[in-house]
This record gives C-alpha cells, structure tokens and sequence, in this order.
C-alpha cells in the first residue's frame, strides 16, 4: 500500500497571483459600490467616509491573502494595494459615468469614453461644497484638485491600509521554512520576578536559566508576569519568547518588558515542560477545592 505524497506548499508565484486577483476582485466590487454611493451622497464628509472605507475594504483583503499565502514583503504588499486602489478608481469612476448617462451601460468602462466623459465633466461639471465660510463651487482645475486628491486617497489608502492590517495580523514568520510560526499568549502565568531587569537581560541574551528562578503565580495574580511563545512547526530550530506585567488593577494595563526574545530549540522543550507543570498544580487545586466545597 503507498503511503500518500506529503502535501506541497503552493509556490511564491502561485501565491502572488492569488494575492492580486483577490486584491483586483475585492476593488471592483467596493469600486462599484463607492461609485454607486458617492452619487447618491449628499455630503462631502459622507465621501470621505466612503473612500476610507474602500481603501480599508480592499486593503483588508490584500493582507487576509497575503497572510493565509504567506507572502510578508512589504513592497509586494505596497505594489498590490497601489494597483488594486487604482482599480477601485477606475471602476468606481465607470458605475458613476453608467449612472449619469442613461444607456451607455457597460461602454461607460472603455477608456476613451470614459476620458472623454472627463472632459466634459472639466469643461461643463462643477461641484459645490457646503462650508464654513458658505458653500464654494469648484470647476474645471478645481475639479482636478478634487479628484486627484480623491485618487491619491483611494490609491494610496488601499496601498496603506494592506500594510498596516498585515503588520497587525501577521504571526511571526519562520524565514528558513517560510511558514508562519504558531503563537500562544500566555503559555505561562508566573509572578513578577524581583529583579525585573535582570529578568529581561537574561532573557534577551538567549539564556533559559530565568526559566527555574520565575516564581510560582497564575492568572488570577495581580500582577503577574505573562509569557508569550511563537515557534515553527516545521523545523522547530528555536522559538520567540514575549513577557508582559499584566495588572488588573482600577487601570488595567497590560505592560511589554521583552518582545521577540529569539531563544535556542532546547528552550522550547523547558517551556513546554514547565507548562504543563503549571497546568497539572492548577488541577489539583482545583480538585482540592471542590474536596473541601465538598466536605
């Protein structure tokens, strides 16, 4: 009986273009539907609103592909949200031309029409904006102030919102086996060590021997020392080690003293070791507690 070939990594190549035909589906439809509402808006600020929420929309998709793909550079990254707002653009400005223009339908997208449509727009368009020194019309160059920075927004937003969903939703990423490392928040609850910078340098520097001086503690100290952990599944060389001071105090704060200590691969069996250590003494108090609620 053979045994099943090991499932293959989709290549970079594949990737990217799954990356950029979400990033290209994702701006026509929320092209299409800011084209449609910002017609029927009746304000400018509900305009603005729309644009940041089409850059946000689009770039929000282009991170979700990019982190379930595995792609994590940021000039990828930037070249597909450029592109995908400048589509949003493109398609927002065609539903407004189909809008406008009874019949034309689909020949609104063509780019000479839509050029064209332009420049009537410039030399017979004006927009009034209600502010507060009265209400100001804008034609012809004050046309094209209004939609270049309408194309820097969109553009530019979608490029900057795919960035920053990506830089807050990313895991840690194991660069040897390009794969993301897997993270878990508060694998131990420990005590507040006395020597905290002592704590941190040992730490930093790589070393496990803070590991048998944390004291004992859980979650329901305050405060307490929390230790995050990321490490790769696939090769598991070694692992990244977070510490935080959780207070629970009338201010709860959540405080970082060591983020991404990058420690050797025996410390990855230490941690695990003391975790589940951790984890059998809060049983047994657990089940001594219901003894004596017992009794």
């Amino acid at each position: 009986m053979m045994s099943p070939s090991p499932k293959r990594r989709p290549t970079v190549l594949a990737s990217v273009a799954a990356m950029a035909g979400a990033g290209a589906i994702s701006a026509v439809i929320a092209g299409a539907a800011y084209g449609v509402a910002a017609w029927y808006s009746p304000h400018v600020l509900l305009n603005i609103a729309l644009i940041i929420g089409t850059a946000s929309v689009v770039g929000w998709v282009i991170a979700g592909v990019a982190i379930a793909r595995v792609l994590p550079w940021r000039s990828l990254l930037l070249a597909v949200g450029l592109t995908a707002g400048a589509v949003a653009l493109y398609t927002a400005w065609g539903t407004n031309a189909a809008i406008r223009i009874p019949g034309v339908r689909l020949e609104a997208f063509h780019p000479r029409f839509l050029a064209a449509y332009l420049h009537h727009l410039y030399e017979n368009g004006s927009i009034k904006v209600e502010g507060e020194s009265g209400v100001n019309t804008y034609e012809g160059p004050g046309l094209v102030a209004l939609w270049t920075v309408e194309a820097l927004c969109l553009t530019g937003g979608s490029a900057l919102a795919a960035m920053m969903f990506f830089r807050f939703q990313r895991p840690p990423l194991c660069n040897e086996c390009r794969t993301w490392k897997t993270t878990v928040h508060g694998m131990l609850r420990c005590g507040v060590p006395t020597d905290i910078q002592g704590f941190v340098d040992g730490l930093s520097a790589g070393s496990v021997d803070w590991l048998s001086e944390l004291p004992g503690g859980s979650i329901d100290d305050d405060p307490h020392l929390r230790i995050d952990i990321a490490w790769c599944q696939s090769c598991r060389a070694g692992c990244a080690v977070s510490a935080s001071i959780i207070s629970y105090s009338s201010n709860p704060s959540e405080m970082c003293i060591c983020d991404q200590a990058v420690l050797p691969a025996g410390a990855l069996t230490a941690i695990l070791s003391r975790h589940m250590e951790q984890r059998e003494s809060e049983h047994e108090g657990d089940s001594s507690r219901e003894l004596s609620g017992k009794q």
